[in-house]
């Protein structure tokens, strides 16, 4: 399991470096990783188009406290298929002020 921190406006590259055997020992895969968010409301979780093997996970909207994210393959080398899986969770906090939310009210006549 693996948790991050980005702001409402970051994203993070998370990179599959290759799975490991029960011992901890480098294991094959059949084929790349897939990525995938719970809540894309929250945030995405997507394959990078230059690393088969990485993903970007981006802020998509509100502050969350936290939102799950998925990393799966195949660990089946041959006809059959064997997913593996790795759960993270990404929080979502504010980022840097930029600005101001101004409220206006009715106008009125003076008295």
């Amino acid at each position: 399991m693996f948790n991050v921190a980005i702001t409402a406006t970051q994203q993070v590259k998370v990179a599959v470096s290759g799975a490991v055997d029960a011992k901890g020992n480098p294991a094959p895969l059949d084929g790349p990783p897939a990525f995938s968010s719970a809540d894309p409301a929250i945030c995405t979780f997507e394959t990078d188009p230059a690393d088969p093997n990485s993903g970007i996970i981006k802020a998509t909207g509100p502050l969350a406290s936290a939102a799950a994210v998925t990393i799966s393959a195949d660990a089946d080398l041959g006809a059959g298929v064997q997913t593996i899986v790795e759960h993270g969770l990404v929080q979502i906090t504010a980022g840097k002020a930029v600005g101001f939310s101004v409220a206006v009210g009715t106008p009125e006549e003076q008295a």
